[in-house]
């Protein structure tokens, strides 16, 4: 019988064109594989925070964990800030992208100030303390531990990044000089 003129010799395919195939599936799995390598590299999210420190210590009054009445009811707060220098006596820092990190002490008077859930940046930093007595707005240390006017000053070095700093011992009893723990 005879092959019709439209029908290739091999059967109904054409000759090479298994070898084209083989090769277009090589492409496609070299093009799938590049894709695959840029969106996986651009997979992080860039709002992400960086890493920074963990910054620790306590705080006592004469002698003393710093603990007021009324935990359990949401006064008595002690609360710790740390503001970057650039901030004291700012208005605020939208402008400058720098921010005030807290924390609250525990009943032992200790506290962990971990940023934006990844550390505290880099800095220069006051180290502040507001004991709410009565609510939020207020402060039975009357300021002596503002940020304008805290002794306690921490320099958080790019070395201390992924891990700690401890703050010490903050004793609101009485003012010290600035830069001592």
């Amino acid at each position: 019988m005879k092959t019709p003129s439209h029908v290739p010799a091999s059967g109904g395919r054409a000759v090479g064109s298994a070898r084209a195939s083989k090769a277009w599936g090589t492409r496609a799995r070299r093009a799938l594989l590049l894709l695959a390598a840029v969106l996986a590299g651009g997979c992080g999210d860039p709002n992400a925070p960086k890493p920074g420190v963990t910054v620790v210590g306590v705080v006592v009054k004469d002698g003393v964990p710093f603990v007021l009445p009324g935990r359990e009811v949401g006064l008595g707060d002690v609360e710790i800030q740390l503001v970057p220098l650039a901030l004291v006596g700012a208005a605020n820092g939208s402008e400058t992208g720098l921010q005030i990190e807290t924390a609250i002490a525990d009943g032992e008077g200790r506290f962990q100030v971990k940023g934006p859930g990844r550390g505290v940046p880099p800095g220069t930093y006051r180290l502040a303390v507001r004991a709410r007595d009565k609510g939020f707005d207020s402060d039975a240390l009357e300021g002596a531990f503002s940020p304008e006017k805290t002794p306690v000053e921490i320099v958080l070095a790019e070395s201390l990044v992924g891990g700690s700093y401890d703050a010490g011992t903050i004793d609101v009893t009485r003012p010290a000089t600035r830069g001592t723990k």
